[in-house]
């Protein structure tokens, strides 16, 4: 009998959750449609939440994940709920007071992209997953603040590293602006592990936190030159205690190569220190975008140039496909 009632309520609920996507769906590809339009907050604020849930499912329910400073997951499960339980109530709560301002008209925006590449380069991209990925990096904000998730997976579905990002525009004019921005990261990796006398292979979650600043300055509207300054520190046994990574990078925006086509060109020259160890690297990506079109193609390559860092390869290349999308809102 009891069977039976749990069969009973398990088809009810895919019901509802069948009603709920039915409503949702066509929100959420209209939502992403290019070129960039204006949206309801309505709409939006679905997005979030979906993108939140997502995370949330895999992070609680989908990963046997574990913390390499406590002894049983639920933890982990306890962290995530308060975190994302924050993450819920402050987008509500931002959309809630922003629906009463009515007396000016303001934009915030939600933007981004999505790219598969045959091989995951990282945030310092001395390092690689070594595996094709997946990588969600997305923007929402309004005037100088914003939240920036990076995302990534491999595309067996393994995550990898996620992170989340605040940034705020410290600094902002034609010439020169300046950036500064923290959060909180979560890396990945897979450990056997000894469970109930049986080896199982389980997803360990290391914890950063890590700040950043990057002032840049145009010499004109296609060209900038900046200096940017992550420092990242390990909360967990076995993590890098301190990470300096400094760049020194000039960013070629549109290099135009015929009417419809043109190539954004970014090389860099970087110093990175991981507690003793250090070194010096070349580092570009280079992207051919076609204008009004949201797909594009880019390759990044690494180039070691002198380091005694531990797992830091001489040379490192990928291909990446990139989806970008921007929307705009606007409050009446």
């Amino acid at each position: 009998m009891a069977s039976a009632d749990k069969v009973s309520s398990d088809t009810s609920e895919l019901k509802i959750t069948q009603q709920r996507s039915s409503t949702v769906l066509p929100k959420f590809i209209d939502f992403l449609s290019f070129p960039s339009k204006k949206s309801s907050y309505g709409d939006c604020l679905i997005f979030v939440m979906i993108a939140l849930n997502l995370v949330r499912g895999i992070l609680v329910n989908t990963i046997p994940l574990q913390l390499e400073n406590y002894k049983h997951s639920s933890c982990m499960k306890k962290i995530s709920k308060k975190t994302f339980l924050l993450i819920t109530v402050l987008t509500l709560t931002h959309f809630a007071f922003a629906q009463k301002t009515d007396s000016t008209k303001n934009t915030s925006y939600f933007s981004g992209n999505v790219s598969v590449t045959n091989n995951g380069i990282s945030i310092v991209p001395s390092f690689s997953l070594d595996k094709p990925a997946i990588q969600f990096m997305l923007a929402a904000g309004k005037k100088r603040l914003s939240f920036e998730p990076d995302i990534r997976f491999s595309l067996a579905g393994k995550p990898w590293s996620m992170l989340f990002w605040g940034r705020y525009k410290v600094v902002t004019s034609n010439k020169f602006n300046m950036n500064v921005g923290s959060h909180l990261g979560l890396n990945f990796r897979t450990s056997p592990q000894l469970i109930n006398g049986d080896t199982s292979t389980v997803t360990i979650a290391r914890r950063y936190l890590a700040t950043e600043l990057f002032p840049r300055y145009s010499l004109n509207k296609n060209i900038s030159i900046g200096i940017y300054y992550l420092y990242s520190h390990g909360l967990d046994a076995g993590t890098i205690g301190n990470t300096h990574f400094v760049t020194f990078s000039t960013n070629f925006s549109h290099i135009k190569l015929s009417d419809q086509f043109f190539l954004r060109f970014n090389p860099q020259l970087y110093y990175l220190k991981l507690d003793a160890q250090d070194g010096y690297f070349f580092t570009s990506t280079l992207t051919v975008a076609k204008k009004n079109f949201p797909l594009s193609v880019s390759s990044t390559i690494n180039k070691k140039i002198s380091s005694n860092i531990t797992g830091s390869k001489n040379l490192l290349w990928n291909v990446s496909l990139v989806y970008t999308f921007n929307n705009k809102y606007v409050k009446l």
